[in-house]
């Protein structure tokens, strides 16, 4: 449970490009950017981080059957809150025992298994992996990050934060150099160049939570403070930050120009970016959302405590339609063409219609389900609470 703080509000300075956003107040104008902004490296057809892409949209490339079938079953022995992730060869996660899995796409093989933390006191992983050329990133309870060997499971280097890791690092790319940007319970959001050296650190008011999107040279995360910060990611200064009403479990996703983030006061909210304009709030406030929203052309879904997925009208904030399991939905949904991936503490994997919110199918795997399902090509890999790594996907 997060404690919230005060909060100090600046003025918000936002580059003309960012695509991200604030919340009920006025903005001063866009400020040009410091240097041409670059690509992110990671676009590619694969799942290799939390939300499967740096803008954080939950939004899967191509497309999965009516009716999937289950393909495998790895037992990793210990209770998963980590969601996976793939670079389409391997499906990585961590679980409860301190040990992180590399598994094969293909048939679920072990590939290699660790415990980073092994030789001190091996510290539960819930954090999602982070994977991209070749190598692999996480961050454990214990409130250290670390860089392994996708291939092999090597560790090749470490860093501590002051307190525990709990969201996924996000990839950065500055001046050609990858950035890794990863959120701790110290409060801060700390970025590292690919070799662990610390090249700045931002200093929210609370917790971190969830994720960093990263959109061009800027990055945009919510925490326990209640705010959405802008973080420059040249120098790690703030460039605008805003109250959304209540603190941010998971992650905001950023997309044409808005930021949408769900909160523990049981509301979505889509704000402006150049503006800072709140454009409409969605729910009732009775119970909270702890996931992050995904977000496609004209449509934006969560799940909440009130055991329901939500689609929500992405321009209006109107309810489109709710679809109800039988428990609390703490992870998040993927948007997969025309089709969504919902998962359950009921314990069951569902497969909806974009459209109308139609079950179409779902497979009980007998335990609750707290990981974010990966989607990639033509495929769902979800973890559960007993341990278990399923992966559906067409025979």
């Amino acid at each position: 449970m997060c404690a919230l703080h005060g909060a100090a509000i600046g003025p918000p300075a936002l580059i003309a490009l960012l695509a991200i956003g604030a919340c009920d107040r006025e903005a001063s104008g866009p400020t040009p950017p410091a240097s041409p902004p670059a690509p992110n490296p990671i676009r590619q057809e694969d799942w290799p981080c939390f939300r499967g892409q740096p803008e954080l949209t939950g939004l899967a490339g191509g497309e999965l059957p009516a009716s999937p079938s289950l393909l495998w079953i790895f037992e990793t022995r210990a209770p998963i809150a980590s969601s996976p992730v793939t670079d389409g060869e391997r499906v990585y996660v961590g679980n409860d025992d301190g040990w992180l899995f590399a598994l094969s796409f293909e048939g679920g093989e072990e590939i290699w298994s660790v415990r980073p933390g092994e030789g001190s006191e091996p510290a539960l992983i819930e954090a999602p992996p982070l994977v991209f050329d070749g190598r692999l990133w996480v961050g454990d309870q214990a409130g250290r990050l670390w860089c392994l060997s996708a291939a092999s499971g090597e560790v090749l280097w470490s860093h501590a934060t002051g307190d525990k890791i709990v969201g996924s690092a996000s990839l950065a790319e500055i001046e050609g150099e990858p950035r890794i940007l990863v959120g701790s319970h110290d409060g801060f959001l700390h970025s590292l160049d690919a070799s662990g050296e610390p090249q700045w650190a931002y200093e929210s008011e609370n917790y971190v939570n969830g994720s960093a999107a990263v959109v061009q040279d800027q990055a945009l995360f919510g925490g326990c403070d209640g705010l959405l910060h802008v973080v420059s990611l040249l120098d790690g200064e703030a460039t605008a930050r805003w109250e959304v009403g209540s603190y941010v479990p998971g992650s905001a996703a950023v997309v044409g120009g808005r930021a949408f983030v769900a909160h523990h006061g049981g509301r979505v909210v889509c704000i402006d970016v150049e503006s800072g304009e709140s454009i409409w709030t969605y729910g009732t406030g009775d119970l909270p959302f702890l996931g992050s929203p995904a977000v496609d052309s004209s449509r934006v879904l969560i799940g909440g405590h009130d055991k329901q997925v939500h689609c929500i009208d992405r321009s209006t904030g109107e309810g489109l339609w709710t679809f109800r399991t039988r428990g609390r939905i703490d992870a998040s949904p993927v948007i997969c063409g025309s089709r969504v991936v919902a998962a359950s503490e009921d314990g069951r994997v569902y497969l909806l219609d974009l459209d109308s919110g139609e079950r179409l199918w779902s497979y009980d795997l007998g335990a609750g389900i707290l990981a974010t399902p990966a989607v990639a090509r033509g495929r769902i890999a979800v973890a559960s609470e007993d341990g278990s790594v399923y992966s559906f996907g067409a025979e």
